[in-house]
């Protein structure tokens, strides 16, 4: 039943984030507010009527069997390392994306806030790392 009302809260939320998008924000001025509306609007809509469809298709016990299997494949210490080792590479490779962007963006002549932006992006990478290892070595 709490999965139920979850999913029709969502539905209700988006359907009422959409209409005031449609008619509270629909002044010139206001066509961020507007914009914002319709994507969280959109997106609870949509994620609270997965989540009924999911309801009526999959049993009380079929899900409680597959939140089971989930919290055993989480602990696994196989899928941990695949997952650390799969993060590791996927950060890497971001960060070589990241500085490719900042020189192409340069070279074009693109404003220079959005290139420090980008830069600050960096920044923010090495100072997280520097924070969570320190963070985890403590812990484990």
């Amino acid at each position: 039943m709490n999965r139920k009302l979850i999913a029709f809260l969502e539905i209700v939320c988006g359907v009422l984030l959409l209409f005031l998008s449609i008619t509270v924000f629909s002044q010139p001025n206001t066509d961020m507010l507007s914009g914002i509306c319709i994507g969280f609007g959109s997106a609870l809509f949509v994620l609270g009527v997965v989540t009924f469809i999911r309801i009526l298709t999959v049993s009380e016990e079929k899900h409680k069997e597959l939140v089971r299997e989930k919290r055993i494949e989480q602990k696994d210490e196989r899928n941990n390392v695949i997952l650390s080792k799969s993060s590791n590479i996927t950060s890497k490779i971001m960060t070589y994306i990241i500085i490719i962007m900042i020189f192409v963006l340069s070279f074009i002549g693109v404003d220079k806030l959005i290139i420090i932006g980008l830069s600050s992006l960096l920044i923010l990478k090495v100072v997280l790392l520097i924070i969570f290892s320190n963070y985890y070595s403590k812990k484990l």
